[in-house]
């Protein structure tokens, strides 16, 4: 009784489904009610200076929950006052879980391993797989103080060793990412799904080189440098590129038989900032 009751209060939370440039134009199209909708809903929030808090369900914690809202970036705040995720990595659980309908026992590598996203997968899933990069002095595949040590364009699993493989917030910092697209595409089954989110400019049909590596292995700035956040503490991650919807057509390249864009808004489950975009492929 208690289960059900919790399911009619979560609801099922819609999102479309979209595979080119070319679909996105014609939703937006048919979009303009709705995303006036957005606006008009997210106008009325209280935004005010300082910390407020938003009600609204958690997905991760499966209860009604609390949301801090301490800045205008929503996609990267928001996080739950139970389980402490933003909203982006939320919404990443959810559309997993929505996507995929993983078995708890299913093999799944996760890009990332110190951060709090991991230990909730970890929780759900104890075969999760995780690892950081922890730089070119550690041998591939070699774990320090219980962190395995991979790198995206050269990962030490065998092919065929994960039904799923999610990465969140990463191809944008290896400027060989169309080699990281084939890496994840081998070590996948066949129908395995990779669930991921970049930084992604929903008008462009081309990603955005921001940065290179030259042949001597310097960086070529082409825009002013943009740095994230490392979960490792390290110094700041450089992001080379902004992707554009050919980023579906280079997954395909990959190795991946289909791809597409999850386009998703929710003020139940304080999914807030305008409709977000989170990306899914098929071995």
């Amino acid at each position: 009784m208690i289960a059900a009751t919790k399911a009619r209060l979560a609801g099922r939370l819609k999102h479309r489904r979209l595979d080119s440039f070319g679909a996105w134009q014609a939703d937006c199209a048919r979009s303009e009610d709705r995303l006036r909708r957005i606006d008009q809903v997210e106008a009325t929030l209280a935004w005010a200076p300082g910390p407020i808090l938003h009600d609204g369900w958690c997905h991760v914690c499966r209860r009604q929950s609390k949301f801090t809202c301490a800045t205008s970036n929503l996609r990267e705040g928001l996080p739950c006052m139970s389980c402490g995720l933003i909203n982006r990595l939320r919404a990443s659980v959810w559309l997993f879980e929505q996507e995929c309908r993983p078995a708890s026992g299913a093999r799944i590598y996760l890009t990332e391993q110190v951060t709090g996203l991991y230990a909730v997968l970890a929780e759900r899933y104890p075969s999760l797989q995780g690892s950081e990069y922890l730089g070119p002095a550690v041998p591939r595949g070699e774990m320090v103080d219980g962190v395995r040590n991979e790198s995206l364009t050269g990962l030490t699993f065998k092919a065929g060793s994960f039904s799923y493989v999610l990465s969140f917030e990463v191809f944008e910092h290896i400027p060989d990412y169309q080699q990281a697209f084939r890496e994840c595409a081998r070590v996948l089954r066949e129908g395995g799904r990779m669930v991921f989110s970049v930084p992604f400019l929903r008008e462009a049909p081309t990603t955005l080189v921001r940065a290179r590596l030259r042949p001597d292995g310097t960086v070529e700035h082409l825009l002013t440098p943009e740095y994230h956040g490392d979960p490792l503490g390290a110094d700041d991650c450089l992001c080379y590129q902004h992707f554009g919807w050919d980023l579906l057509d280079e997954l395909r390249a990959a190795g991946f038989s289909r791809a597409w864009a999850c386009v998703y808004w929710s003020r139940r489950f304080a999914y807030l900032g305008g409709e977000q975009i989170q990306f899914v492929a098929v071995r």
